[in-house]
């Protein structure tokens, strides 16, 4: 959770290339010791997505944005709000 919240801290310092290292490193983490389907591993997958989508990855972020909501139903259900959430991203970037 630390690296993930680093990530975010650089970020929002405007260190994206150290930022964009943390967040793939937090996912990778989580995703081995976790799973990929835990809640905290999806979080992680949307927060590199999200950054990715806003650094102009689009490709790279709407298919991270795309397995990401699929972990979500998967995990949540439909109408949870993380769910939600990733399926609004997911057409702002379809839309885009």
């Amino acid at each position: 959770r630390a690296v993930n919240n680093l990530a975010v801290y650089l970020d929002n310092a405007g260190k994206k290339e150290e930022a964009l290292s943390l967040y793939r490193w937090a996912t990778t983490g989580r995703q081995k010791l976790l799973g990929d389907n835990h809640p905290h591993t999806l979080d992680s997958k949307y927060n590199l997505a999200s950054f990715l989508w806003y650094n102009g990855h689009a490709e790279e972020a709407k298919q991270v944005f795309i397995d990401t909501r699929k972990g979500c139903i998967d995990c949540f259900g439909w109408q949870h709000h993380g769910t939600l959430e990733c399926t609004e991203r997911l057409l702002e970037i379809l839309e885009a």
